[in-house]
């Protein structure tokens, strides 16, 4: 039997001493159990038949109520207070799936970029005292959004209720349409470097992004036009050069 203890003195009401209430269990909640407690009272006669839950902390609101009833529901109102802290501390801890991206091969190969992404994702994870359920990367265009590891994050957050978490947003993508479909959509997510954006900021975010992409592109073309222009076809191997130069400056800001 469960005995209904005042918060207050620590002992058991007279009353309510034989009656059993619902155990705090891992999966409840304090509502459910408030109103199955009530329901209790209710069918034993220790408390009006229209008695609610806002009279538990309100005695005000108790017209007509005798001192023994007074005290089931002064004993209510405890055990209530009581489930409030048991799930205030029992909170589940956030679930997260991590995705990282890379624009190059070369840069897919070292690992390095992406494992740097990680780091700084479980690190941001762990300030969140949140747990990483899932894993995903893909080596590909911030402009490209039919990208493998993308969408396998985004079904696992679907099915399991997760945060979608990137280091940030020019690495969910370069492409405004795409980000902004995603905040329609209601997918959560988190960016390492702007944990708190609103969706307006997330959207200036990722038209900045895409600017960048498309600067960065043009650059390149500029650049490989000039070494056209000045080797010719005698310098074909400087040509290469200074394409892979460019390449490597576009895929650090990518």
């Amino acid at each position: 039997m469960n005995e209904i203890v005042s918060l207050v003195e620590g002992k058991p009401s007279p009353l309510s001493s034989a009656i059993e209430l619902p155990p705090f269990l891992e999966n409840g909640d304090a509502i459910s159990l408030r109103d199955a407690a009530i329901a209790i009272y209710k069918e034993a006669g220790l408390i009006p038949a229209d008695a609610i839950a806002g009279w538990l902390g309100c005695p005000s609101r108790r017209n007509g109520c005798g001192p023994e009833q007074h005290v089931c529901l002064n004993a209510l109102n405890a055990y209530f207070s009581r489930a409030k802290i048991f799930y205030g501390q029992k909170k589940q801890k956030k679930i997260f799936v991590s995705y990282a991206r890379v624009s190059s091969p070369k840069q897919g190969a070292t690992g390095y970029g992406l494992e740097a992404q990680l780091v700084d994702i479980r690190g941001r994870i762990r300030q969140m005292k949140g747990v990483e359920l899932g894993v995903f990367s893909d080596v590909a265009s911030g402009k490209n959004i039919r990208r493998t590891g993308l969408q396998a994050a985004m079904d696992l957050c679907k099915q399991a209720g997760a945060t979608l978490i990137v280091s940030s947003v020019c690495r969910l993508a370069r492409n405004t349409h795409f980000v902004l479909d995603l905040l329609q959509l209601k997918l959560n997510f988190v960016l390492v470097d702007h944990p708190h954006a609103s969706p307006r900021e997330i959207a200036h975010l990722a038209v900045d992004a895409e600017y960048d992409r498309e600067r960065c592109s043009q650059n390149t073309k500029k650049a490989l036009a000039v070494a056209r222009k000045r080797k010719g076809n005698k310098g074909k191997r400087n040509l290469t050069v200074a394409g892979e130069t460019m390449s490597k400056e576009r895929s650090a800001g990518q």
